[in-house]
């Protein structure tokens, strides 16, 4: 079992290693940090009138409730602090890694050589920089996570023989919360297409 996940665990220690520096970051002001979270009072006082707003709420010019939560939720517990939300942003990076390599693996099962090559290439290439090193990126990251969900889900509901609408219930609702995520999830129905 070990030596079957060993690439992907390398994998994952070198992209910690690789991005561990970004969480030593602080919050880049005037490039939506100061909008999204140090300047907005929905954060920065979590309430059920704060969570309403998110999701009635435009911020930064985005509709992006569920990562407004998150950031509520981050700045309840932990107050202004950069290191949390860079921490979250890595777990969540890290998380992606994970549903990449394991939806290539269902989707190109006997190229290993492609799956490990994509997936290398997705948790290390450089543009993970932007959305690691700026805290606001935070809706890229879950969509990411929500819509790999969705295509996993979808997979399944593909490969099964029993239990299809539960499969096409978690996708559906994965994509749900990719939406709620960042409006970049419309695109899942062409993705999915694409894979059927």
């Amino acid at each position: 079992m070990l030596k079957k996940h060993l690439p992907l665990i390398l994998i994952l220690i070198f992209t910690l290693v690789i991005y561990w520096p970004v969480t030593q970051g602080e919050y880049l002001v005037g490039w939506d940090d100061d909008q999204q979270i140090l300047k907005n009072e929905d954060v920065k006082n979590l309430s059920w009138r704060s969570i309403q707003n998110y999701f009635t709420t435009y911020y930064v010019a985005s509709y992006q409730p569920l990562a407004s939560l998150s950031f509520g939720i981050e700045y309840y517990f932990f107050g202004e602090n950069p290191a949390v939300q860079h921490y979250t942003n890595l777990l969540l990076h890290l998380d992606n890694v994970v549903l990449v390599h394991f939806l290539l693996r269902r989707l190109f099962d006997r190229k290993e050589v492609v799956f490990w090559l994509v997936t290398a290439v997705f948790a290390f290439h450089p543009l993970q920089t932007e959305l690691l090193g700026w805290i606001s990126t935070r809706s890229t990251l879950l969509c990411v996570s929500f819509f790999l969900l969705s295509c996993h889900a979808y997979v399944r509901y593909l490969s099964e023989d029993q239990e299809k609408g539960k499969y096409l219930a978690y996708c559906g609702t994965a994509f749900v919360l990719a939406l709620l995520t960042k409006s970049m999830a419309v695109t899942l129905p062409l993705v999915l297409l694409m894979i059927d």
